[in-house]
């Protein structure tokens, strides 16, 4: 058997799946950014209580606590890195309105140059990459046992890459209620 299954890792897989999930309907026709930013969020809320559960159980072995990491890291990679991006992407080609006091739902499709979409697209690659340079590091520091401060508490450098989960929120609602109307 690969792995370690237990309940310690249900909610990093349900973030995974969630993070998936996400990308397809982004990348799926026009695109459906906004259905990305719902699983989005839902791996935000998976991400924030996934560590809580895992330390739950008393008696996990290096082992397990090592590979939890691991797979943290890597669903944050797709769930935090990946699917932002993806949203990016769906919103350079499909963006949908609020309803308005009428009840009437506007679509636009959007149009870009071809120079703009490839800046839009670079940057979003750039975004991966910095997500994952960032999820190596915190694992690399985390095997050094380097995470902690004198007392023994843990310390975090830097913006975490679970962070997108609240940032890409207050862009879209920004995009829908300012830009669109």
């Amino acid at each position: 058997m690969i792995g370690f299954y237990d309940y310690t890792v249900i909610l990093t897989y349900l973030s995974l799946m969630s993070g998936t999930i996400g990308i397809m309907l982004c990348l799926n026709g026009m695109g459906h950014p906004y259905l990305g930013m719902f699983f989005l969020l839902f791996s935000g809320l998976c991400d924030t209580f996934d560590g809580k559960v895992a330390r739950s159980k008393k008696d996990r072995t290096t082992q397990m606590k090592k590979f939890g990491i691991q797979i943290d890291s890597l669903s944050d990679l797709i769930a935090f890195g990946m699917l932002p991006a993806c949203i990016g992407i769906a919103m350079l080609r499909y963006t949908m309105c609020i309803p308005d006091l009428s009840g009437v739902t506007r679509y636009l499709l959007t149009h870009y140059t071809l120079q703009t979409q490839i800046v839009l697209s670079l940057i979003a690659v750039l975004y991966v990459l910095a997500a994952m340079i960032r999820l190596a590091y915190f694992n690399v520091m985390e095997e050094e046992d380097r995470n902690r401060d004198e007392t023994g508490a843990k310390i975090y450098t830097g913006l975490p890459v679970t962070s997108a989960a609240l940032i890409f929120q207050q862009y879209c609602l920004y995009i829908c209620l300012f830009v669109q109307t």
